[in-house]
Formats: structure tokens, sequence, C-alpha cells
């Protein structure tokens, strides 16, 4: 049987308390080299949508600028470029970048600039949700393994029960709170709000709206970079919080 939550009603404080030794232990990934916290596997997933972002807004204001026959010499000279191709190097600066496009390059100068690069803008929502979904999907399986660590259930019907709520995880604030519901853990927002803060139900909700509508090819109401950084920052508290009543960090 899965554990139950007391009888008696539980304030958030109370139920972080309690949830707490659910959630000390590393999830094995699929290297047994190799372990892994679920906030851990979320923060490289954020890293990666912020390293997105900070490339759009780094190259974005990128302009081809014009160089000198001598200079394109003495360049194409120190970069090993054929004298014959030489004239072919260009360049682009914008405010935080300089890129040199050598000749026959795959890059081009059209791939630079604001409208070329919202593209990375838009794809870092979608990576932003997806990790949260694979934290949600990570704490759930870790409270089951934990769970049903010493029950007499083959292995097999485990790891299946395991897959279907690994299945069910979404970065939906609804979605979310049921899911936990039915491994015993209730009011999981209400803790992780009470941890984060603030409430973190509208923030998920927001982020949610946003990846429905690049999935769907719309470039969601107001997605400016500031935007999506904000989005960003917003969704690593809401982790966090989240991680903090569940007992994951030490």
């Amino acid at each position: 049987m899965l554990a139950a939550l007391p009888s008696h009603s539980l304030g958030a404080t109370h139920w972080i308390a309690w949830h707490a030794f659910l959630y000390r232990s590393p999830v094995l990934s699929e290297d047994p080299q190799i372990t892994s916290t679920p906030l851990a596997s979320f923060e490289r997933s954020a890293d990666d949508a912020e390293r997105m972002l900070r490339m759009a807004s780094g190259l974005a204001d990128l302009r081809v600028k014009r160089m000198r026959s001598d200079f394109k010499q003495t360049l194409g000279a120190a970069l090993k470029v054929r004298r014959d191709q030489r004239h072919l190097l260009e360049r682009a600066e914008g405010r935080e970048a300089s890129v040199i496009l050598k000749p026959n390059a795959r890059l081009r100068r059209d791939m630079f600039g604001h409208e070329a690069l919202e593209p990375l803008t838009r794809q870092s929502v979608v990576v932003l949700a997806a990790a949260v979904e694979a934290f949600v999907a990570d704490c759930v399986e870790a409270t089951l393994r934990r769970q049903l660590a010493d029950s007499s259930m083959p292995a097999s019907a485990i790891e299946l029960l395991i897959k279907q709520v690994r299945d069910d995880a979404s970065s939906d604030p609804k979605k979310i709170k049921e899911l936990f519901r039915r491994v015993g853990v209730k009011d999981v927002l209400a803790a992780g709000s009470e941890a984060a803060g603030f409430k973190i139900n509208s923030r998920l909700s927001r982020l949610v709206e946003m990846r429905n509508d690049v999935a769907h090819g719309a470039v969601p109401p107001g997605l400016s970079w500031d935007a999506a950084m904000s989005l960003l920052e917003d969704t690593r508290a809401v982790v966090r919080g989240l991680d903090a009543a569940l007992g994951t960090v030490a």
C-alpha cells in the first residue's frame, strides 16, 4: 500500500516536515554510475534555456561590417585562410559579440539579428516547460520507489506503475496537484507556495499557456526577450519552492 497522510489536517509547514524523508536520496539516472536529484536535473535544463536566451540577446543586434582589404589579408593570414579566399571574409559586430564569417561558412549573415534569432526565445519556453514536467515526474517516481521499496508487488508491476505516473507528469498546476494526490501527497502547491514565498499556481499556468502557444505555432502575446527571462527566473523560483517543500534539499 502507498503511505497515507495523517488523518488530521496538516498546515503547509508541518506537511513539509512530514514529507521531507521521502526525498533525501538522489534519483538514479539510466547510467548506474551517475546520480542526480530532481532539482539538479531541472537546473541543467533551465541553464539550457538561459543559454538559448543569452544567445538570442547577444547575437540579435549583429550587423555585418565592411572590412578594408588589407585588414582582410591580415585577418585571413591569422585565421589560416587561403590567400585567394580572404576577400570572402565577413565581420558581424554587436554590443556583446563580434563574429567572423569564414569563406564557404555554413553560417550566413541572415542567421543573425533579432528576427532570425527570435525562435530561440520561443523555444526556450518549451525547454522550460519540459524541465518542470521532468522535475515533477522525477519527484513522483522518487516517492513511489520509497513507498514501494518493501512491498510484495512484482518489480514489473512497479515499473509499469512508475511509467504511468511519469507519462502523466505535466507542468500544468492542476495536473501536478492531481498527480501528487494519487501518490498520497496532498496540498503540494500550497506547500510549494509557502516555501517559495508567493503563489506558484499562476506562474505555472502562465508557463503552460505560453508553451501551448509555441507548440501550436503561435507567438505568445507579450513574449519579448525580457518576458522570457522573467518567466525563466519565475519558474526557477517555483521549482525551488516545490523542491524545498518536498524535502529534496538538505
